[in-house]
């Protein structure tokens, strides 16, 4: 059987889609914050009842993060 949890990292995104349920609501958290939440929610023993993780939010990277490439390096060694 195949387990799957999704977390929504943030809301903000440069499209501004109408239809999207995101459309016009605040982010609590900065993006860096945020990312860093979700990465030390990863080694919670919740996460260990799931197979499959995915990662939703906005427009997802799209260069809007200073050190992008080493958070992506960091979700990408994790398994």
């Amino acid at each position: 059987m195949n387990n799957f949890i999704q977390y929504e990292l943030w809301k903000s995104c440069r499209n501004h889609c109408k239809f999207c349920y995101n459309y016009g609501q605040e982010d609590k958290l900065t993006k860096i914050d945020s990312l860093n939440y979700f990465l030390n929610k990863l080694d919670e023993k919740e996460v260990d009842n799931y197979n499959e993780i995915g990662f939703i939010g906005g427009e997802f990277f799209d260069n809007q993060l200073e050190d992008e490439e080493r958070i992506l390096n960091q979700m990408n060694q994790r398994d």
